[in-house]
């Protein structure tokens, strides 16, 4: 994988929101948790989003300000409200969303600013939902024009994606994160493969057609594995009692980013990844307190 230098920094750009749960609500949205992830590994984290000007707006601005993050990329749009998902956690293994849109943050501006922030940081995360409508995805293909090390986080949710958007947004990455199901459908789009199964060959084919330097598949209990440095690395998953999976993958992937930025070798990325989402999925919401000696303490 490529080595950083010591100014180690993200981009992380999309959806920040609240997920409605029956019994209350939690700050969410993929890229502000890896963010989150990312800010609490000492990484220097910058997140461009956008809320509206209502109590939900505040209330998130309030939550990072108190875990000491930065919200001078977040914008406020008086014309639409904060991002709301509706989650359905009755099956612990399969949260199901019902994401309201439009929102604020399908209306992220760019200008000078974020251009030259994007030209200036180590890497850039992005996801497929923030792409869901013109404003954002356009902001977000110029800020890809200047950026550096660029992450698709695929992150797939119905039926805010397409065939055609997808590609656009691979063609642009360098490191790919999806599931196994994301993975499956991307094989049968751009490889023609029927199986559901994931091949060992079809990841090398995959990184080949959209020239990857790197592909991370999550497979939840099981861990995950990586196409980095042109081989495969795999790490089983870790046992825990789950208390629900909502953020579990956003914390794999922001702890992987915060090694890989540490300049660690692919076993030791990918596995303290995995611990860190496993150790998210054992704790109720999807950007618990973690840090390495808690991490530790997880492994003994």
């Amino acid at each position: 994988m490529k080595k950083y230098k010591d100014n180690k920094s993200a981009i992380c750009f999309g959806e920040m929101l609240y997920d409605i749960f029956p019994d209350g609500r939690l700050p969410g949205g993929a890229p502000m948790n890896v963010a989150l992830h990312l800010h609490q590994h000492q990484i220097d984290t910058h997140f461009i989003s956008s809320i509206g000007r209502d109590e939900e707006g505040d209330s998130l601005l309030k939550m990072l300000e108190e875990r000491n993050f930065s919200t001078r990329w977040i914008q406020r749009n008086p014309a639409y409200q904060s991002g709301k998902v509706y989650a359905d956690v009755s099956k612990n293994e399969d949260v199901s969303y019902e994401i309201v849109y439009p929102v604020a943050w399908d209306y992220i501006e760019t200008d000078d600013q974020l251009i030259e922030l994007a030209k200036e940081t180590q890497i850039f995360l992005y996801g497929s939902l923030a792409a869901r409508g013109t404003n954002s995805r356009h902001t977000l293909l110029t800020l890809l024009a200047h950026a550096n090390t660029k992450v698709f986080d695929i992150n797939l949710r119905q039926p805010f994606y397409d065939r055609e958007l997808i590609q656009k947004l691979l063609q642009h990455a360098d490191i790919a994160k999806v599931n196994e199901e994301e993975f499956s459908l991307l094989a049968q789009w751009f490889l023609g493969k029927e199986s559901e199964e994931t091949a060992e060959n079809d990841i090398y084919e995959l990184a080949e057609k959209f020239k990857l330097d790197t592909i991370c598949i999550t497979r939840g209990s099981k861990g995950a594995s990586l196409l980095a440095e042109g081989k495969l690395w795999h790490q089983a998953g870790f046992h825990v009692t789950v208390a629900d999976t909502v953020g579990s993958g956003d914390a794999f992937l922001g702890a992987f980013l915060s090694q890989m930025l540490h300049n660690k070798n692919p076993q030791e990325c990918l596995q303290y990844g995995c611990a860190v989402g496993a150790y998210v999925a054992s704790q109720k919401g999807a950007t618990p307190q973690v840090n390495t000696q808690i991490i530790q303490d997880f492994f003994k």
